[in-house]
């Protein structure tokens, strides 16, 4: 996100965080939410590694995601954001109709 975003409140932090979670996964674009700052750091939940860049988030996990499911729902239970930090806990689901980690759909 944005450094002049950073001067929110820690609400309309998670706010912007959902907006961004939400555009990556549920959107059809072929980009990231442009919330992102170019230099962000995204790191993902056990199989899913790090990417040290909007770039390489977008081109490793967001197109990878919207490639493989579809009918994509984000169930958030939990964000919570401390400085330039968020963290989220939730549910991805979706239909598996694609080409995922190597796996492909039946």
């Amino acid at each position: 996100m944005s450094d002049d975003k950073w001067l929110l409140s820690h609400f309309d932090k998670q706010e912007l965080a959902l907006q961004a979670l939400y555009h990556d996964f549920i959107s059809e674009q072929d980009v990231a939410s442009p919330l992102w700052v170019d230099d962000m750091t995204w790191y993902g939940s056990h199989g899913f590694g790090m990417a040290n860049n909007v770039q390489d988030y977008t081109t490793y996990f967001v197109q990878v995601i919207r490639r493989a499911f579809s009918n994509r729902k984000l169930e958030l239970d939990l964000i919570v954001c401390e400085g330039k930090i968020c963290g989220a806990h939730g549910y991805f689901v979706g239909d598996f109709t694609g080409n995922f980690l190597g796996t492909l759909s039946i």
